[in-house]
């Protein structure tokens, strides 16, 4: 029930996950992921990522993500 942070010790992301784990966190956080990048590298994920970020299409309701983990 606590925020991901490394305050309360959330264990980090998995660089190894590619993308496919980043994609699971956006659309998770409300934002779809076009087709072509849900396996694409990261370098290409990131500024996909980074401009089409939007705080406003982030539920507000708390929920369990994938893999247990309240947000």
């Amino acid at each position: 029930g606590e925020k991901l942070s490394k305050q309360t010790q959330a264990a980090a992301v998995d660089p190894a996950g590619g993308s496919a784990v980043l994609v699971s966190a956006m659309q998770f956080l409300g934002h779809e992921v076009p087709v072509d990048l849900r396996n694409a590298p990261l370098a290409d994920f990131w500024p996909w990522a980074f401009d089409n970020w939007s705080l406003a299409r982030v539920p507000a309701e708390r929920a369990i993500f994938p893999g247990g983990a309240a947000l």
